[in-house]
């Protein structure tokens, strides 16, 4: 990056000018700046569930897949792995304005400097996915923990891969992988 940087100096010194298409070096993230980008974030949780009064403890992931067009649109799916099951959900939208899956609850994605976050809410609880993007907006890391809803008990209730409605008693997130490609 301090190449780039002192190259685009020298260009500018020697009187040519030097643009980029990407925000530079600490400039907030914009969708125009994401514009045409594909943002893939994968989160892996160890978690116990709770599945017609079964306890069930495992793994289980989420990889969102965000396509970003003109104006902050979106198109994108959603893919929850839990065991042998699996699960993908399409969804689009604009940043900034709610919308509902059609898992039902309410979701929002909002780019806010070097951010874009994901507030979602289920039954009960939901969840905020929090996406970091570093310099420039070419790579980024990604959390996304569970949020339990005050008064509602110590569960999180969302509909299930299988159908139905599972609680999520606890989730740790233990790894995650975030991929931004132009």
């Amino acid at each position: 990056m301090a190449q780039a940087l002192n190259k685009c100096a020298t260009a500018c010194c020697a009187g040519f000018c030097c643009m980029a298409a990407a925000p530079a070096l600490g400039q907030a993230v914009t969708p125009e700046s994401l514009q045409g980008s594909t943002i893939v974030a994968t989160v892996n949780y160890e978690m116990q569930r709770r599945r017609d009064g079964q306890d069930v403890p495992g793994s289980a992931s989420v990889t969102y897949r965000l396509n970003i067009g003109a104006g902050g649109a979106f198109t994108g799916s959603l893919t929850r792995t839990s065991g042998a099951n699996t699960s993908t959900r399409q969804f689009s939208g604009t940043l900034g304005r709610p919308y509902s899956p059609g898992s039902g609850g309410h979701a929002v994605w909002i780019l806010s400097g070097n951010t874009l976050r994901l507030l979602r809410t289920y039954e009960i609880g939901g969840k905020n996915t929090t996406i970091t993007f570093g310099p420039a907006g070419r790579s980024c890391t990604v959390r996304s923990p569970f949020m339990r809803e005050t008064g509602a008990g110590s569960a999180i209730r969302r509909d299930s891969i299988r159908g139905g409605t599972v609680e999520i008693t606890s989730a740790k997130q233990t790894s995650s992988s975030c991929q931004v490609t132009r």
